[in-house]
């Protein structure tokens, strides 16, 4: 290969990755507490394309952010989806921390941001609501500030 192959080579990835669209959008959560009845409601935006046309998405993460004021190592939260074909509801374990307390998420002072990825390859329907809520057997989750998704 010559060397002006390599650097073609070379940009042409570095372009290609940078085409990459990522959706990402946080809503806060009320500050004295996210209350198991609340859902957060994620309508993402796909451009011009019609409501029935479906969108392929590579990945669908959660994201939350905390203070040390949450109490737990962990949010089971209730992801709910409109597919093409049906309403899809499924719940994921998030781990905030590991066994000894230390955060996994990242952050400065006593904020912290977690992401997980909870989702692959997988279609959404422009248009259609993305709803999140936490399950946990707490009726209220103090120290959670933020939640949100990031789609890509």
């Amino acid at each position: 290969m010559t060397r002006f192959t390599k650097i073609f080579v070379m940009l042409l990835v570095a372009v290609l990755a940078a085409c990459t669209t990522e959706q990402g959008h946080y809503n806060a959560v009320d500050p004295d507490g996210w209350l198991y009845a609340d859902t957060i409601v994620f309508t993402p935006d796909f451009g011009e394309l019609k409501d029935s046309v479906p969108q392929l998405v590579r990945t669908l993460a959660v994201g939350i952010r905390h203070t040390n004021a949450y109490e737990y190592s962990n949010i089971w939260i209730e992801l709910t989806t409109q597919q093409p074909d049906t309403l899809m509801r499924d719940t994921f374990n998030i781990r905030l921390a590991d066994d000894f307390g230390h955060w996994f998420g990242t952050g400065i002072g006593v904020g912290y941001q977690q992401v997980d990825t909870l989702m692959r390859d997988i279609w959404l329907m422009p248009g259609s609501p993305i709803l999140l809520r936490h399950i946990m057997r707490a009726d209220t989750l103090a120290g959670i500030e933020q939640a949100g998704i990031v789609i890509q």
